[in-house]
């Protein structure tokens, strides 16, 4: 089963006194996160909630939000560190041979025809040097 809502980025720490917060893409793809209007945040231990987005914006090569309500650095840092997740249909479209990630998880591994493992999570980035596969496996 597909997931409904994927991560498409990392909320940061504040910016500004009128509460913007540091933006960090997930993917690399930045252009469909200026269109983002509502969209869900997760934070640890929490059930995902809807929240409207004020704006995002771009300086140089850093990425900014600013959620509606939190127009202060006191109450924006309280999303600091969440995840913000979108609609499937409000993410980047998919090239030839691409997968989101959330897509991977629980499919099966054969090999050589034969099921070995089931994917149970990934590693992305330098941490994953020490894992050729970036996997882990049920």
């Amino acid at each position: 089963m597909k997931a409904e809502r994927l991560a498409v980025a990392k909320v940061g720490k504040t910016h500004s006194l009128s509460g913007e917060l540091r933006l960090y893409t997930l993917s690399g793809e930045e252009k469909h996160l200026f269109q983002i209007k509502r969209c869900f945040i997760s934070l640890s231990g929490e059930a995902d909630r809807e929240i409207e987005v004020d704006r995002v914006s771009k300086d140089g090569k850093s990425l900014f939000i600013h959620f509606k309500g939190y127009d202060t650095p006191e109450k924006a840092k309280t999303l600091s560190g969440s995840v913000i997740k979108l609609k499937r249909e409000e993410c980047t479209p998919l090239k030839e041979g691409e997968y989101y990630i959330a897509d991977l998880y629980d499919i099966d591994v054969l090999y050589q025809g034969e099921k070995v493992a089931v994917v149970d999570s990934t590693l992305e980035g330098g941490q994953a040097v020490d894992n050729t596969l970036g996997v882990s496996f049920k």
